[in-house]
């Protein structure tokens, strides 16, 4: 096969980055120009598939499916867009989509609802072939009910059309994702233009660049009618081409539908009359009425890595740092010490999920639906939540919705909105998902590991459907409202493309006025406690003849910035080690992952852990390889060039992280968290600078002791393994 299809004649080398042309026409010249032309090749005959006058349907049931699935394809020729009016009809069809999608998303949000979610779309299923699809994740027991709501969404399109102010939104939202596109146009990542060269390499589809396109819907949006959307959502869709797939659990109880229940499905609904949609737009402000305002009391700069600090007259601290990394970006992150640890064991999986609960309800005056409805064409979101030791808030936005992004912290604080109807739909959505998660071999082995390293700790449970009911909504509403009212020693820190005299005002408005007790607090050490000595677990679970390995070192240690790093880079080279090992030399695994950490709190503790999946039968030979590794390790002290091969991979990780707000973020937080200096972020290059063998060999000897080592493995139940 390989040597009948791997041929110059039938391939493209795509080649995009931050490199003169010249340098890399050689270097692809040199390494493909001397593979050998085929001597008399065989003919690549295009593949077709033919037409289908009739409904196919496939029901199918699996003992490891922890879901109902149904979908309804509808198969046609492919083809691209090659003139401005096919673009211009794939806009229509696009618009159309979006308006559908809303209409079920909001279906899903219902407590009656059929499903835990459904959509719509269309595009390229393989290379000959494109579909229109309707598909739905089904609650347990209800696939025919999803089907028939489904078709009868379809239907309500197709008999009355879409509402003008649908189609307003869909237009807005769908012109400014691609003005955020043309926005970030110079910052693109290269892989974006090598995804574009290869679809036109092999499905002929155009290329122009994203700023003809946003030209191109500017243009054509606004021409885009009602009646012409409703027009193409008259098109008829009939039994021809028909694809029906149908998916769910093998367990006992649930009963799978037949091909005669899903056909009664298609028969009630072709004929059938519904009512047209109808739909109540919430209006007003966002914030009815705008807070006092608080003041920025006093203002410094940490010149060395660019970022201004303001202390507001509340109290709260917010670190700004302006950036060019993209253009059309700004992400803030917000907390403060306490989260979970401040509250009772029989309180914590409402904490876990008060956010969730109270975030489904929407904000303020506005339901989640009507939320969104009101943010047609913003970008800005702003996500609560309460961790194990902290609480806050994450988010982002367009640097032109930034005052909106303020309006939204504010409300998450403020006013968090406790909706019943909401919270019912958000537990039948947990239940759903919870329901046969012990199908899922991985689940079952994923709480075999938790439930272990808990040793009994109430808070460190796994979750399942049992446990759904210490859900209680008024209680989580306290919690929320405990955990995130206090503003009292929050931190917000904002990073991207930032205006400090526009953004100062905001948070004078928005954070300034959040009210601040006094109260202060610090994340409590509530377990669970690390394991002691030796821990050999071998879960059976599932019938596919695979297995996962999964091993654990812990121990304490005395925290510092220099042993985090020696830790990090151990666990580069030890992984480095197991790939050549494992899966070049051994053939036992596609890959292997390695990670090493020392935590600064509760407990300042390191634990380092390695993974890989394999054939059953070599689990034993590939963990005692990991075990001889990192032995070698401990004895002798790496060599120069792999602690350069450490070294350089770093180097590129931080070289690519540094122009990412997200690094930025994450680095600032880390550090204010623990009162430490800022500044000290562009130390990160000195330290793999002088990174060498000596401490690595010091690192091996302290991280990789094996007198506390947990070992699980998964492997399939009929499995026979050798020794």
């Amino acid at each position: 096969f390989w040597r009948r299809w791997y041929r110059p004649d039938l391939m493209s080398v795509v080649a995009v980055g931050d490199v003169e042309p010249a340098v890399l026409q050689k270097l692809i010249t040199k390494y493909f120009g001397n593979i050998p032309k085929a001597i008399a090749p065989a003919v690549r005959v295009a593949s077709a598939i033919p037409p289908v006058d009739t409904t196919r349907i496939s029901i199918l049931t699996d003992k490891e499916l922890t879901n109902s699935q149904i979908s309804v394809r509808w198969q046609e020729a492919s083809d691209v867009d090659k003139t401005v009016g096919d673009y211009r009809h794939t806009l229509v069809e696009h618009l159309q989509d979006a308006m559908l999608n809303q209409r079920l998303s909001e279906i899903a949000q219902k407590p009656d609802a059929p499903f835990l979610g459904a959509g719509s779309a269309r595009g390229n299923f393989v290379r000959p072939l494109d579909i229109y699809l309707l598909s739905a994740n089904a609650k347990e027991g209800m696939i025919t009910q999803t089907l028939q709501v489904l078709l009868t969404e379809a239907a309500r399109v197709r008999q009355h059309g879409f509402l003008p102010s649908e189609l307003d939104r869909a237009r807005t939202n769908m012109l400014r994702g691609y003005e955020r596109a043309y926005d970030e146009r110079e910052k693109t990542v290269s892989s974006s233009f090598v995804d574009e060269y290869v679809s036109n390499f092999l499905s002929s589809e155009p290329f122009p660049g994203i700023a003809f396109e946003t030209e191109l819907v500017r243009k054509l949006l606004p021409l885009v009618t009602i009646n012409e959307v409703n027009a193409l959502a008259k098109t008829p869709r009939g039994a021809a081409n028909r694809v029906i797939a149908v998916t769910l659990p093998d367990k006992a109880g649930l009963v799978a539908p037949t091909v005669a229940d899903i056909k009664k499905v298609f028969e009630a609904t072709a004929t059938a009359t519904v009512a047209a949609y109808t739909e109540d737009i919430a209006e007003g402000a966002l914030v009815p009425k705008a807070p006092t305002a608080g003041q920025v009391v006093s203002e410094s700069k940490i010149s060395e890595i660019g970022v201004t600090e303001w202390t507001l007259s509340n109290g709260i601290k917010v670190y700004v740092k302006p950036t060019d990394y993209k253009d059309d970006e700004v992400l803030v992150r917000a907390w403060s010490p306490g989260g979970l640890s401040q509250l009772a064991d029989a309180d914590v999986l409402r904490g876990q999920l008060a956010t969730s609960a109270i975030g489904s309800g929407g904000v303020g005056n506005y339901s989640l639906i009507d939320l969104r409805k009101k943010l047609t064409g913003k970008v800005a979101n702003a996500a609560p939540f309460i961790g194990e030791l902290n609480e806050g808030l994450t988010g982002g936005a367009s640097p032109k919705d930034i005052e909106t992004l303020m309006q939204l912290i504010w409300l998450r604080f403020e006013a968090p909105r406790a909706d019943t109807t909401a919270f019912q739909a958000l537990v039948q959505q947990y239940s759903a998902a919870l329901a046969n998660k012990d199908a899922n071999p991985q689940s079952v082995f994923g709480d075999t590991v938790q439930a272990t390293l808990a040793q009994g700790n109430l808070r460190a449970r796994p979750v399942d459907v049992s446990r759904l009911k210490e859900l209680d909504l008024k209680r989580m509403e306290e919690i929320y409202r405990d955990r995130l009212s206090d503003a009292t020693d929050e931190t917000f820190i904002f990073v991207g493309t930032i205006d400090l005299a526009i953004l100062k005002p905001l948070v004078e408005q928005w954070i300034g006025s959040l009210p601040a007790s006094g109260r202060k607090e610090t994340g409590k050490d509530v377990g669970p406690k690390l394991f002691a000595g030796k821990i050999d677990k071998t879960v059976r679970k599932g019938i596919a003849p695979q297995s996962t390995s999964l091993i654990l070192l812990v121990g304490t240690t005395v925290w510092s910035r220099e042993q985090s790093y020696a830790a990090s880079s151990l666990s580069d080279l030890l992984e480095m080690r197991l790939t050549d090992r494992l899966r070049e030399a051994m053939g036992g695994t596609y890959s292997v992952n390695v990670s090493a950490s020392v935590s600064r709190a509760p407990r300042q503790e390191w634990q380092v852990a390695v993974q890989f999946g394999s054939a059953p039968d070599k689990a034993e030979a590939l963990y005692k390889a990991v075990l001889q590794e990192m032995d070698s390790l401990k004895r002798v002290a790496p060599s120069a060039v792999e602690v350069e091969r450490v070294r350089e991979q770093q180097r590129r990780e931080l070289e690519v992280a540094k122009k990412q707000n997200s690094y930025w973020i994450s680095a600032l937080s880390s550090r204010l968290e623990y009162g430490d200096d800022p500044a000290g972020i562009v130390n990160a290059e000195k330290l793999i600078t002088t990174l060498t063998p000596q401490q690595l060999l010091a690192a091996a000897k302290k991280f990789l002791d094996t007198t506390n080592l947990a070992r699980f493995v998964l492997q399939p139940e009929a499995a026979v393994v050798k020794p």
